[in-house]
Protein backbone atom coordinates (compact mmCIF):
# COMPACT_ATOMS: atom_id res chain seq x y z
CA UNK A 1 0.00 0.00 0.00
CA UNK A 2 2.99 2.61 0.78
CA UNK A 3 4.68 2.01 -2.53
CA UNK A 4 1.35 2.27 -4.43
CA UNK A 5 0.76 5.23 -2.42
CA UNK A 6 4.23 7.02 -2.62
CA UNK A 7 3.99 6.49 -6.34
CA UNK A 8 0.34 8.33 -6.67
CA UNK A 9 2.11 11.22 -4.64
CA UNK A 10 5.12 11.43 -6.66
CA UNK A 11 3.02 11.53 -9.74
CA UNK A 12 0.37 14.13 -8.80
CA UNK A 13 3.01 16.77 -7.24
CA UNK A 14 5.05 16.93 -10.29
CA UNK A 15 3.25 19.55 -11.19
CA UNK A 16 4.88 21.41 -8.37
CA UNK A 17 1.67 23.42 -7.88
CA UNK A 18 -0.22 20.66 -7.29
CA UNK A 19 2.24 19.06 -3.96
CA UNK A 20 -0.59 20.59 -1.03
CA UNK A 21 -3.33 18.95 -2.57
CA UNK A 22 -1.15 15.59 -3.01
CA UNK A 23 -0.68 16.14 0.66
CA UNK A 24 -4.00 16.54 2.07
CA UNK A 25 -5.07 13.50 -0.47
CA UNK A 26 -2.24 11.62 1.08
CA UNK A 27 -3.10 12.14 4.80
CA UNK A 28 -6.80 11.28 3.70
CA UNK A 29 -5.68 7.96 2.47
CA UNK A 30 -3.33 6.91 5.37
CA UNK A 31 -5.90 8.17 8.10
CA UNK A 32 -8.43 5.52 5.92
CA UNK A 33 -5.52 2.82 6.04
CA UNK A 34 -4.76 3.50 9.46
CA UNK A 35 -8.82 3.67 11.39
CA UNK A 36 -10.60 1.93 8.41
CA UNK A 37 -8.07 -0.69 7.00
CA UNK A 38 -9.21 0.63 3.54
CA UNK A 39 -7.86 -0.65 0.53
CA UNK A 40 -9.27 1.00 -2.05
CA UNK A 41 -6.42 3.46 -1.94
CA UNK A 42 -6.08 5.05 -6.19
CA UNK A 43 -10.06 5.98 -5.72
CA UNK A 44 -9.70 7.29 -2.75
CA UNK A 45 -6.52 9.68 -3.45
CA UNK A 46 -8.13 10.47 -6.56
CA UNK A 47 -11.44 11.73 -4.81
CA UNK A 48 -9.85 13.52 -2.24
CA UNK A 49 -7.66 15.35 -4.90
CA UNK A 50 -10.30 16.44 -6.34
CA UNK A 51 -12.37 17.32 -3.39
CA UNK A 52 -9.55 19.15 -2.05
CA UNK A 53 -7.52 20.79 -4.72
CA UNK A 54 -8.60 24.47 -4.38
CA UNK A 55 -8.00 24.62 -1.16
CA UNK A 56 -4.99 22.50 -0.73
CA UNK A 57 -3.73 24.70 -3.48
CA UNK A 58 -4.27 28.00 -2.03
CA UNK A 59 -2.93 27.13 0.96
CA UNK A 60 0.36 25.11 -0.74
CA UNK A 61 0.56 28.92 -2.98
CA UNK A 62 0.24 31.04 0.88
CA UNK A 63 3.07 28.06 2.71
CA UNK A 64 5.64 28.85 -0.97
CA UNK A 65 5.41 32.69 -0.76
CA UNK A 66 5.91 32.63 2.65
CA UNK A 67 8.48 30.22 2.95
CA UNK A 68 10.55 31.92 0.12
CA UNK A 69 10.35 35.32 2.01
CA UNK A 70 11.99 33.33 4.91
CA UNK A 71 14.57 31.62 2.50
CA UNK A 72 15.43 35.11 1.81
CA UNK A 73 15.92 36.39 4.94
CA UNK A 74 17.50 33.85 6.43
CA UNK A 75 20.23 34.09 3.15
CA UNK A 76 19.99 38.29 3.92
CA UNK A 77 21.54 37.03 7.56
CA UNK A 78 24.04 34.70 7.06
CA UNK A 79 25.66 36.71 3.61
CA UNK A 80 25.53 39.64 5.31
CA UNK A 81 26.44 38.68 8.61
CA UNK A 82 23.30 40.61 10.46
CA UNK A 83 23.35 38.11 13.49
CA UNK A 84 21.52 40.54 15.62
CA UNK A 85 20.31 38.41 18.20
CA UNK A 86 16.49 40.40 17.96
CA UNK A 87 16.34 39.18 14.19
CA UNK A 88 17.88 35.93 15.26
CA UNK A 89 15.10 35.23 17.52
CA UNK A 90 12.50 36.74 15.69
CA UNK A 91 13.42 35.05 11.87
CA UNK A 92 13.41 31.83 14.03
CA UNK A 93 10.16 32.30 15.65
CA UNK A 94 8.84 32.82 12.45
CA UNK A 95 10.47 30.06 10.77
CA UNK A 96 9.17 27.21 13.52
CA UNK A 97 5.41 29.02 13.17
CA UNK A 98 5.46 28.33 9.40
CA UNK A 99 6.68 25.13 9.80
CA UNK A 100 4.72 23.71 12.09
CA UNK A 101 1.20 25.42 10.61
CA UNK A 102 2.39 24.16 7.26
CA UNK A 103 2.66 20.16 9.32
CA UNK A 104 -1.15 20.91 10.42
CA UNK A 105 -2.63 21.95 7.40
CA UNK A 106 -3.13 19.65 5.00
CA UNK A 107 -4.10 17.20 7.30
CA UNK A 108 -6.96 19.62 8.86
CA UNK A 109 -7.67 20.17 5.24
CA UNK A 110 -7.97 16.14 5.05
CA UNK A 111 -10.45 15.81 8.17
CA UNK A 112 -12.04 19.32 8.05
CA UNK A 113 -14.22 21.62 6.07
CA UNK A 114 -13.39 25.22 7.02
CA UNK A 115 -12.56 28.01 5.88
CA UNK A 116 -8.79 29.42 5.68
CA UNK A 117 -9.22 31.74 8.23
CA UNK A 118 -11.10 29.14 10.75
CA UNK A 119 -8.64 26.77 9.96
CA UNK A 120 -5.42 28.91 10.64
CA UNK A 121 -6.81 30.20 14.18
CA UNK A 122 -7.55 26.55 14.71
CA UNK A 123 -4.07 25.30 13.79
CA UNK A 124 -2.57 28.36 16.07
CA UNK A 125 -4.57 27.44 18.95
CA UNK A 126 -3.24 23.59 18.56
CA UNK A 127 0.62 24.78 18.09
CA UNK A 128 -0.10 26.94 21.97
CA UNK A 129 -1.59 23.26 23.45
CA UNK A 130 0.64 21.21 22.13
CA UNK A 131 3.97 22.35 21.40
CA UNK A 132 5.72 19.12 21.82
CA UNK A 133 3.98 17.09 19.43
CA UNK A 134 4.72 19.90 16.89
CA UNK A 135 8.36 20.08 17.85
CA UNK A 136 8.45 16.22 17.27
CA UNK A 137 6.36 16.58 13.84
CA UNK A 138 9.62 18.56 12.65
CA UNK A 139 11.92 16.14 13.74
CA UNK A 140 10.08 13.10 11.91
CA UNK A 141 10.41 15.16 8.83
CA UNK A 142 13.55 16.27 9.22
CA UNK A 143 15.34 14.01 10.29
CA UNK A 144 15.50 11.83 6.94
CA UNK A 145 16.89 15.14 5.22
CA UNK A 146 19.42 15.54 7.76
CA UNK A 147 20.45 12.12 7.50
CA UNK A 148 21.06 12.35 3.24
CA UNK A 149 23.14 15.24 4.00
CA UNK A 150 25.48 13.31 6.35
CA UNK A 151 27.46 11.43 3.46
CA UNK A 152 26.63 10.86 -0.30
CA UNK A 153 25.76 7.17 0.34
CA UNK A 154 23.09 8.26 2.63
CA UNK A 155 21.84 10.98 0.06
CA UNK A 156 21.48 8.58 -2.65
CA UNK A 157 20.64 5.68 -0.26
CA UNK A 158 17.68 8.34 1.16
CA UNK A 159 16.79 9.37 -3.07
CA UNK A 160 16.66 5.51 -3.65
CA UNK A 161 14.52 5.07 -0.38
CA UNK A 162 12.32 8.41 -1.57
CA UNK A 163 11.20 7.08 -4.58
CA UNK A 164 9.78 3.80 -3.77
CA UNK A 165 8.70 3.87 0.19
CA UNK A 166 9.64 7.48 1.94
CA UNK A 167 7.20 9.85 1.52
CA UNK A 168 4.68 7.65 2.15
CA UNK A 169 6.55 5.90 5.14
CA UNK A 170 7.10 9.22 6.78
CA UNK A 171 3.25 10.16 5.68
CA UNK A 172 2.31 7.25 7.82
CA UNK A 173 4.13 8.14 10.81
CA UNK A 174 3.38 11.82 10.62
CA UNK A 175 -0.44 10.67 10.60
CA UNK A 176 0.15 8.51 13.44
CA UNK A 177 1.24 10.97 15.34
CA UNK A 178 -1.38 13.62 14.08
CA UNK A 179 -4.41 11.65 14.74
CA UNK A 180 -3.24 11.06 17.99
CA UNK A 181 -3.17 14.99 18.87
CA UNK A 182 -6.61 15.90 16.77
CA UNK A 183 -8.32 12.36 18.57
CA UNK A 184 -7.43 14.66 22.46
CA UNK A 185 -8.52 18.12 20.53
CA UNK A 186 -11.54 16.59 19.46
CA UNK A 187 -12.34 14.14 23.02
CA UNK A 188 -11.72 17.99 24.71
CA UNK A 189 -14.30 19.77 22.30
CA UNK A 190 -16.65 17.18 23.03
Amino acid sequence: YLLLLNFLMLIFSLPLVTIGAAQTAGFTVTTRIITKNETHLTATFISSFKKNFKQSTMVWGIVLVISSILIINWNYVVHFQQLHSWLIVGLSLVTLLVMNVSQYAFFYLSRFDDSLQQMLRNLLKLLLRYPMSSLLLIGVCLAPIFVMVLSPYAFVFGMYMSCFLGISFIHLLRTYLLLAVFEKVVKQAN
